[in-house]
């Protein structure tokens, strides 16, 4: 199920207007993408943030994960130049860049982009007008880190 967590990694924090807005991050449950469990909320999160940053709809938001979704975000994940691999990772707050690539992962993109169209919504997404309500009662948020 999506969560709302708390940044620790300060390179992530930078992008989102010169740092200090925002704290915490949308990230997944799991991975989404072939080959995973695809959680139909985490799902659902992923084809949610693609099209409000399409700014169009591209995808049925429906928790579905097949070619549709897949091709979406590798399209996206060409344009920012990440591992275009189709899938999106569950990134966490202290590791936003993949070790074995070195790459911001898909989620932390995604993120960035909305926050930059949509700063209004970003800290409660059960604000937008677009999220679908599927979505609006499963969120959870995750502050429960230890400060390093």
């Amino acid at each position: 199920m999506p969560y709302k967590q708390k940044i620790k990694d300060k390179r992530f924090s930078s992008h989102f207007s010169s740092g200090g807005e925002t704290d915490t991050f949308w990230t997944l449950q799991d991975n989404v993408g072939y080959g995973y469990k695809n959680r139909w909320l985490d799902v659902m999160l992923v084809q949610f943030f693609l099209n409000k940053v399409a700014r169009s709809k591209i995808l049925e938001p429906d928790g579905l994960f097949g070619g549709k979704t897949w091709r979406a975000i590798k399209d996206y994940q060409t344009r920012w130049n990440c591992v275009a691999d189709g899938m999106v990772t569950a990134a966490q707050g202290d590791s936003l860049i993949s070790k074995k690539q070195g790459r911001v992962f898909t989620i932390c993109y995604l993120n960035v982009d909305y926050f930059v169209l949509h700063r209004a919504y970003y800290d409660d997404l059960k604000k937008d007008p677009d999220l679908p309500s599927a979505l609006c009662n499963h969120f959870t948020v995750d502050f429960d880190f230890n400060e390093n």
